[in-house]
């Protein structure tokens, strides 16, 4: 089950549980804070956030439309990434991001969405 995202202020609180959990993925924990800002940035106007739902409370993955396109960012356990996937969390893997990725790296991944 998903959230849908309205206000600034679930977005505070959604991003603030990533950072917090963050810990627990120290191959992603500095990255994530400039793919927020690239998500706000090209997210489709009139389109919403939606973030996964555990037990009554925002998880681990987030749905976006960029250019007309739904994407899901899902963070992969099994190898500390997040992965950029197409539509949902079963589609094509895209890209994986960690911290080596650079803003550059990142910029040109977002373009290319």
């Amino acid at each position: 089950m998903s959230i849908k995202v309205q206000s600034i202020e679930q977005l505070q609180r959604y991003f603030a549980g990533v950072v917090t959990r963050s810990h627990h993925a120290p191959g992603v924990n500095e990255i994530i804070y400039p793919i927020l800002g690239l998500i706000v940035l090209k997210l489709d106007p009139n389109s919403e956030i939606e973030v996964r739902s555990y037990s009554d409370a925002p998880g681990n993955m987030l749905w976006v439309h960029i250019n007309g396109t739904r994407y899901a960012f899902r963070y992969d356990h099994d190898d500390d990434t997040i992965e950029i996937r197409n539509n949902n969390y079963k589609g094509a893997i895209l890209h994986r991001i960690n911290n080596h990725s650079t803003i550059s790296d990142l910029k040109t991944i977002f373009d290319s969405l």
